[in-house]
């Protein structure tokens, strides 16, 4: 059942989203057991809700495992019934019941994530990981790799990424449209090489949202980064990593571009730093959330689906309905807005709270800082 899912999946769905669904088919089989399909009851599926709910470790909220976790099982036994693979009916389906948690139980599990403040921002560039002469809180790759520790975190203070959109760029991702240096996130690869094979089989986005092409922040470009590009591409060729320190070791058993920074980041910031749970990687994404809404707030608000489009969200959050337009049937049409028409707005955003690194060239030699 497994491997028939996964190829039946695979094509529709990220390599992420794919094994989160697949690791909660392994853990109701160990709960049950390798039973057959026909043999899986409601009763079965309410136990199992039930022992995630309570698990010692990684305990599923009661919105997770009716949300997520229902869905995925529903998604595999409808497939089973489908093609034949079991002929009793979808156990999810036929629950007339679900496993509870109390407020205060529920709450315990939510894994929270919260945006960056200011202060915290400005502590984490003036701290050890933006010093270019330090080597102690990096392993392996990490300690080498300047361009990484200088440009991620500032692509996700200014861009809002997920982490590992940054992490799996190449050069050829960055080209010229017009006067303006565009930026694409996407999965595949101009080149047929088995280089840019392996690395396109690597290579993944959470959505079709995901994928976008937008303008680099004007930000970044003052601080060098079309250079930074440029000198990758001179060193390495069109398809090499824009970081060399994602490329994960030869012979992992789960290979992931961009794990050595994301686990350097995370201890850095709880443990060195000492800012807490709820902050990682994704709290560059969400302060950047936050100040489209501000600046929309302030200036006026931007055309539907535009700010959406810039951080490749899905849909409009709760949070931003008041403050955002509206989107109607437009925005499953088309390929959005162009980089140019982008541009003008993500200029507007403000970041005059933070205290920035000197550009990359004199930052790598020891230099002070920039100018905000």
């Amino acid at each position: 059942m497994t491997d028939a899912f996964r190829k039946y999946k695979a094509p529709r769905s990220g390599n992420k989203h794919l094994g989160t669904m697949l690791n909660a088919w392994r853990l109701l089989i160990e709960h049950c057991g390798d039973i057959s399909l026909d043999s899986v009851t409601p009763s079965i599926i309410f136990g199992f809700m039930e022992a995630r709910m309570h698990a010692p470790k990684k305990a599923w909220s009661e919105s997770r495992a009716k949300t997520f976790g229902k869905h995925t099982l529903s998604e595999i036994f409808g497939f089973a019934r489908t093609t034949g693979l079991m002929s009793s009916e979808n156990p999810v389906d036929a629950m007339e019941a679900f496993p509870t948690l109390t407020a205060a139980e529920e709450a315990s599990r939510q894994n929270p994530r919260y945006p960056y403040t200011s202060k915290q921002l400005n502590t984490l560039l003036a701290s050890a990981w933006f010093d270019p002469a330090n080597t102690t809180d990096f392993r392996g790759k990490m300690r080498d790799d300047l361009g990484a520790r200088y440009w991620v975190p500032l692509i996700g203070v200014f861009h809002g990424t997920r982490v590992r959109e940054p992490l799996q760029l190449v050069v050829s991702d960055f080209s010229y449209e017009g006067e303006v240096y565009v930026l694409s996130v996407r999965p595949e690869l101009e080149d047929d090489g088995e280089e840019a094979k392996m690395l396109a089989e690597l290579r993944s986005v959470k959505t079709l949202a995901t994928k976008r092409r937008i303008p680099v922040h004007p930000a970044l470009l003052a601080l060098g980064f079309e250079e930074f590009v440029r000198e990758r591409r001179a060193q390495s060729g069109a398809t090499a990593l824009l970081f060399p320190s994602s490329m994960p070791k030869a012979g992992g058993k789960s290979p992931k571009l961009g794990r050595s920074y994301e686990q350097a980041f995370l201890r850095f910031v709880r443990d060195r730093l000492g800012f807490g749970p709820g902050l990682g990687n994704h709290g560059l994404r969400h302060q950047l959330e936050d100040r489209l809404r501000d600046t929309q707030a302030r200036n006026g608000r931007w055309p539907a689906g535009l700010g959406q489009q810039y951080t490749g969200r899905t849909r409009t959050r709760e949070v931003d309905r008041d403050v955002l337009l509206d989107e109607g049937s437009e925005a499953s049409y088309g390929v959005g807005y162009t980089p140019a028409a982008i541009l003008p707005y993500i200029s507007t955003i403000d970041f005059s709270d933070l205290a920035l690194p000197a550009p990359f060239a004199d930052w790598r030699k020891g230099a002070g800082r920039a100018t905000v």
